[in-house]
């Protein structure tokens, strides 16, 4: 009877987690083309990392300024990802200037897909 209960409470928890866990994976925030053009000039950053994500990199500037830097890959063959870069100045935790690399980088990889 013990191990009946044991594992009806570990199907109800998994049961529970499972849901949870495919949730945060689906709903993982990153840049692409429609996300970068919801930000708008005044944005504050915690807004920008909701929608996008974590940025690639952050400089700074000595003008005070911040320098984030988002990918995008998209894999356009068996061993090419074209490379769309996303540019978001930011002072005072604000967005000021934004910048889109357009036709992307074509990047052929070694060995297989990325």
């Amino acid at each position: 009877m013990k191990l009946l209960k044991k594992h009806i409470a570990t199907g109800l928890i998994l049961s529970g987690l499972i849901p949870f866990l495919l949730s945060c994976h689906l709903s993982t925030a990153m840049m692409t083309r429609r996300t970068f053009e919801q930000i708008s000039i005044g944005t504050p950053v915690d807004t920008v990392e909701e929608l996008a994500g974590s940025p690639y990199d952050i400089a700074a500037g000595e003008d005070g300024a911040s320098y984030y830097r988002y990918l995008e890959r998209i894999q356009t063959g068996p061993n090419q990802i074209c490379q769309e870069t996303y540019l978001l100045t930011v002072v005072n935790g604000r967005v000021v200037a934004k910048e889109q690399k357009r036709g992307g980088q074509l990047l052929t990889l070694q060995g297989g897909s990325y």
